[in-house]
């Protein structure tokens, strides 16, 4: 979704992606140290790189490392707060109200939310689109009738957009202050 992104906490930095509302660790450095064991990672592939670093060959989600690294708790910290904001700034205010009244029912299609949230017709199909391209929801498989010439597919809300859901939600003020804006 967003791309490379570096967190620098002190002599310590990670380097990390934002994909579907996950964050993946990408490599780490700590330069107050020579280097760091690497019998701690086990099956996971790490490599070693520069005094002190370690990089994850593909990723390796943050709760992840947060686990195999927890003296780094203030770094992890702080990449979790750097991506929950760029999350925030990727999500314009119709977008994240659809979000969220998706993440509050089961499956919905675009007349449906517009009925029982009071959304515009043509920005509510906006925001499903580019929620659905963007991977945090995804059609059902089936269409519902809604007695007009074409069918309205239904959506439901993806383990991505609960993900994503879940790290705007981590700061209510901002979140609904978000989906309140007109």
């Amino acid at each position: 979704m967003a791309g490379f992104s570096r967190t620098n906490l002190g002599r310590q930095r990670t380097e990390w992606d934002l994909r579907d509302g996950q964050v993946t660790v990408l490599g780490f450095v700590d330069g107050e140290r020579d280097g760091i064991d690497m019998t701690r990672f086990g099956e996971v592939t790490a490599l070693w790189c520069e005094p002190g670093g370690v990089a994850f060959p593909g990723g390796l989600l943050l709760g992840h490392v947060r686990a195999m690294l927890p003296e780094y708790h203030s770094l992890w910290c702080a990449v979790s707060e750097q991506a929950r904001v760029l999350a925030l700034d990727q999500f314009t205010p119709h977008v994240t109200r659809v979000l969220r009244a998706m993440a509050d029912g089961s499956e919905w299609w675009s007349e449906r939310l517009c009925q029982e949230h009071e959304f515009s017709r043509r920005g509510s199909t906006r925001s499903l689109n580019w929620l659905c391209r963007h991977g945090y929801i995804e059609g059902a498989g089936r269409a519902v009738d809604t007695g007009r010439y074409d069918h309205e597919p239904v959506y439901r809300i993806t383990e991505a957009g609960r993900c994503i859901f879940r790290m705007l939600s981590e700061s209510p003020a901002e979140f609904r202050a978000l989906a309140t804006e007109s």
